[in-house]
């Protein structure tokens, strides 16, 4: 009886021992992909500004509207492609500026969430509806 509850302490403890690497590995990889994230993010915030800047204030309508601003902008280091920036970042396309404006001047947080990271919760500095908000607040 006593090597069967050996065996079964055994086994608790390798448990345990492997649920902490798991997690800890988790919450490192978690950690480093938040960063890339919050960059990539804010990055968007820009692409979408520029972009509407550059179209008398229309939200882009697709990636596509988007993809030479991230050559000239950012995308260029070769670091990610256009497809993997997809997959990291989401962008509401159905957006309406107009309406997000009517936000944007509201006092208060913002009130809107129209781009944020698909993954992780990563952002830099206040986040990217804020350059958004800004944008169309100040224009």
């Amino acid at each position: 009886m006593r090597f069967f509850n050996e065996k079964i302490l055994n086994a608790l403890y390798l448990s345990a021992v492997l649920i902490v690497i798991y997690f800890g590995v988790r919450w490192k990889l978690h950690d480093l992909y938040a960063l890339d994230d919050g960059y990539a993010v804010w990055l968007a915030a820009n692409l979408v500004k520029y972009y509407m800047r550059e179209h008398d204030g229309e939200w882009p309508r697709s990636w596509e509207d988007l993809r030479d601003l991230y050559s000239i902008h950012g995308g260029g280091d070769g670091e990610w492609t256009f497809e993997k920036y997809q997959s990291r970042v989401f962008i509401d396309f159905t957006a309406d500026p107009i309406k997000l404006r009517e936000l944007s001047l509201q006092p208060g947080e913002v009130k809107f969430n129209v781009i944020r990271a698909r993954w992780t919760g990563g952002e830099i500095g206040e986040g990217p509806n804020v350059i958004i908000r800004d944008h169309l607040r100040y224009k």
